[in-house]
């Protein structure tokens, strides 16, 4: 597999920004990356970028994955545009297009954290290697924390509410998995048995309440997990021993 395909397999589901003031390298570059990113947003300026930075997290929650920018721009320059993403995310992955006579800034973006720069004149295959090195790294951070590591070899696996020990998957019920997904998600919480009730029967409005059936639920659970996992908090209820956790 070459390093584009690579790319476009590990890129398939990011974000980027794109900004950059000359017109036609803007939207030859939007083709390409429309090839390659899930959405590209296009700004002409450090100033254009910074609104259009504010305003995705604004509707999505979260921040691009990856910002392009050139240096020399009009009304906010590319140092001026990193400098102020940074201080709203620190740990924002940065491109820098730059050309020979910009080689002075270099040290200033360096120093910053940035450490993924392309020469003008812009080529594709310029970009490919610091974007899939860069695509790669978050996909595999992503993936890290999608999961939840726990004693004696078990892992939760928050995506796909699976349970796994050793590689291989351990065989829960609708009401294991629902239980277990529940604690593991809030593990400062104590949930009482009419809170695990409404939790796994929620759908099921005529479905009475059983305490017999919750204590008889969290017996067989305890048989496929964690040793000492689920805490008998007494006139409470239940919640999760945080000492499972391995990287808590």
């Amino acid at each position: 597999m070459n390093k584009y395909k690579q790319l476009q397999k590990e890129s398939s589901a990011l974000n980027i920004l794109f900004i950059e003031d000359d017109e036609d390298l803007r939207l030859q570059s939007e083709k390409i990356f429309k090839t390659l990113f899930n959405q590209v947003d296009l700004a002409t300026n450090g100033e254009e970028g910074l609104e259009k930075y504010l305003k995705f997290y604004e509707e999505k929650n979260f921040y691009y994955d990856i910002v392009i920018t050139d240096i020399k721009m009009p009304k906010k320059n590319g140092i001026e545009l990193t400098k102020d993403i940074l201080k709203i995310n620190k740990d924002q992955d940065v491109i820098v297009i730059s050309a020979y006579e910009d080689s002075k800034y270099l040290i200033e973006l360096i120093n910053l954290g940035v450490n993924n720069f392309v020469q003008k004149p812009l080529l594709i295959d310029q970009l490919v290697e610091p974007l899939l090195s860069i695509s790669k790294k978050i996909n595999n951070s992503k993936e890290a924390s999608e999961k939840v590591f726990l004693i004696e070899n078990f892992v939760w696996d928050k995506e796909k509410k699976a349970l796994i020990k050793k590689g291989k998957e351990v065989k829960l019920s609708s009401s294991e998995t629902i239980l277990l997904n529940l604690l593991i998600n809030n593990p400062y919480i104590t949930f009482s048995n009419e809170d695990i009730y409404n939790t796994i029967y929620s759908d099921k409005f005529d479905k009475e309440l059983s305490i017999d059936s919750i204590k008889s639920l969290i017996k067989r659970i305890r048989k496929k997990i964690p040793t000492d996992m689920i805490k008998n908090i007494y006139g409470e209820g239940y919640r999760v021993n945080k000492d499972v956790f391995v990287d808590i």
